[in-house]
């Protein structure tokens, strides 16, 4: 049986989730959703003082998180931000 991996990723976005910065990427990977949650709860509360009007975590898989990435991230930054998390990720 393979292992999914699940990545979290922290962003911070305008009030419409539309264009998103990325500010955090975990170099920790969880093999279950319920446990990256929890890392993600706690990484949004250390995070409160970023100046965004909204900030989100992502827990998903490398294909997830990249089309997440590719739906909030502004055009400029898309490229960029989809690279950082592949690095990050060992892709």
């Amino acid at each position: 049986m393979t292992t999914v991996l699940i990545f979290l990723t922290l962003l911070g976005c305008d009030d419409a989730i539309r264009a998103c910065d990325v500010l955090a990427m975990p170099s920790e990977h969880w093999e279950s959703r319920a446990d990256c949650q929890q890392a993600a709860e706690a990484l949004l509360e250390r995070s409160l003082d970023r100046p965004y009007p909204s900030l989100v975590t992502q827990c998903g898989t490398v294909e997830e998180t990249v089309s997440f990435l590719e739906s909030v991230s502004p055009p400029e930054h898309r490229a960029t931000a989809v690279r950082a998390f592949l690095s990050s990720a060992g892709q």
